[in-house]
């Protein structure tokens, strides 16, 4: 898995901005609540880890924030 995962952080991405973030779960408990956003798929449930892929939907905004004295955070998973 680690070798999967160094290859997808090398893949092209448009403008080379690798809007990407990848999220290994691999424990029983968070198996279990996320289950229902898998649509209770077993497989989940079942398998010893798996990956989620996450866009990171605030990098953009990256160089606009540093300028106006903001910070840059990873912002994986947002509300609404």
């Amino acid at each position: 898995m680690t070798e999967t995962l160094r290859q997808a952080t090398l893949a092209p991405s448009a403008a080379n901005l690798q809007l990407w973030r990848f999220l290994v779960i691999d424990s029983p408990e968070l198996k279990q609540k996320l289950l229902p956003i898998a649509f209770n798929q077993q497989l989940v449930d079942e398998a010893t880890a798996f990956i989620a892929v996450l866009g990171d939907v605030e990098f953009i905004n990256w160089p606009r924030n540093l300028r106006n004295g903001g910070r840059r955070g990873l912002h994986a998973c947002r509300d609404g």
